[in-house]
C-alpha cells in the first residue's frame, strides 16, 4: 500500500503506484498489490529501475498514449512485470 500527502513537493500516488509528482516518472508498482490491471498515464517518459521487480498479480496494462509514444519511454532495469503483461494502447497507430 502506497499513500502520499497531498502536499509532498517531490512523490504522487495514483490507484496506489507511486509516481513523481510531475507524474513523468513511475517509480513503483507494489509487489504486493493485489490489482490485476493498471494504466499509465501518458505523461509518463520513464519507468524507473526495479518498478515492476515482483508483480506477480499484475495481468494487463493500459496505456493513454500510442504504440510509438510506448516506444519513447525510458523503462529501467529489471522490470520484469512489466514484460509479463498483456499491454492495451489508447490511440491505435
Amino acid at each position: 500500500y502506497i499513500s502520499v500527502d497531498s502536499t509532498n513537493k517531490c512523490f504522487t500516488e495514483l490507484n496506489g503506484v507511486l509516481f513523481s509528482k510531475d507524474m513523468t516518472k513511475l517509480i513503483l508498482f507494489p509487489s504486493a498489490s493485489p490489482s490485476s490491471e493498471l494504466t499509465i498515464p501518458i505523461s509518463v517518459t520513464e519507468i524507473c529501475d526495479m518498478a515492476f521487480y515482483s508483480t506477480p498479480s499484475l495481468k494487463h496494462i493500459k496505456y493513454g498514449g500510442t504504440v510509438k509514444d510506448w516506444a519513447n519511454i525510458k523503462v529501467g532495469e529489471f522490470n520484469y512485470g512489466l514484460y509479463s503483461a498483456s499491454m492495451t494502447f489508447a490511440a491505435g497507430e
